[in-house]
């Protein structure tokens, strides 16, 4: 098989695979002592886990997109995303134009973009 032809099995195990180093490296950033969200406390406090209205089409797109709620990328987190609607209070969860689901503001998905000016 080719990497030009990237099936859905595939594409889904990558997935999995990325969300999964993901989140284990911002656990050995947090054990460390270290910050995984950067700078921003007030993002690290935001509890936007609780998912209990979707439904689990809702919830595996949310997966498959790779969704975190602390980003451990650097410089890329839901404020600084095209696709993220802040919520009027700032220590509040958000919404997303293409993740289903309360959205963390120090979050991090597959889907982000540079926003814009």
């Amino acid at each position: 098989m080719t990497e030009a032809s990237l099936t859905r099995r595939t594409f889904i195990h990558r997935v999995g695979v990325w969300t999964a180093l993901a989140a284990s490296s911002g656990l050995a950033l947090q054990a460390c002592g270290g910050d995984a969200a950067g700078d921003d406390k007030s993002a690290a406090s935001v509890k936007c886990d609780d998912v209990s209205a979707l439904d689990e089409a809702q919830k595996t797109q949310r997966t498959a997109l790779g969704y975190v709620d602390l980003s451990v990328q650097e410089g890329k987190n839901c404020t600084n995303c095209q696709q993220n609607v802040p919520a009027a209070d700032a220590t509040a969860c958000g919404t997303c134009k293409v993740v289903p689901g309360p959205i963390n503001p120090g979050g991090y998905c597959n889907v982000w973009v540079q926003k814009t000016t």
